[in-house]
């Protein structure tokens, strides 16, 4: 087997863990590997149980104003809607 198959093995073990298998099971398909794979599979379950996500301030702080700008553009739109809604019915009712 060469490294690219062994590698396309990996990531396929690694999805069924993502999928919720046990480890075990992940290896069923592959009893050949069992011996080389499991241990990269225990890392994998380990580094992810430790990995701490943290957001950057600066990230965050972005994330936010694109966030809030977004919000007034969609609030202006819909206070567009709205005038123009009103003043449809305000000339509809003038003309009558």
């Amino acid at each position: 087997m060469d490294q690219n198959q062994l590698y396309d093995t990996l990531e396929s073990c690694l999805q069924a863990l993502e999928q919720g298998k046990e480890i075990d099971s992940a290896l069923t398909e592959y009893p050949g590997l069992a011996k080389t794979l499991r241990p990269l599979l225990e890392t994998s379950i380990l580094a992810r149980a430790h990995a701490v996500l943290t957001v950057p301030d600066q990230a965050f702080l972005r994330g936010q104003i694109k966030l809030s700008k977004q919000l007034e553009k969609i609030q202006i739109i819909k206070i567009s809607q709205t005038f123009k809604r009103l003043l449809r019915t305000a000339c509809q009712n003038r003309n009558l």
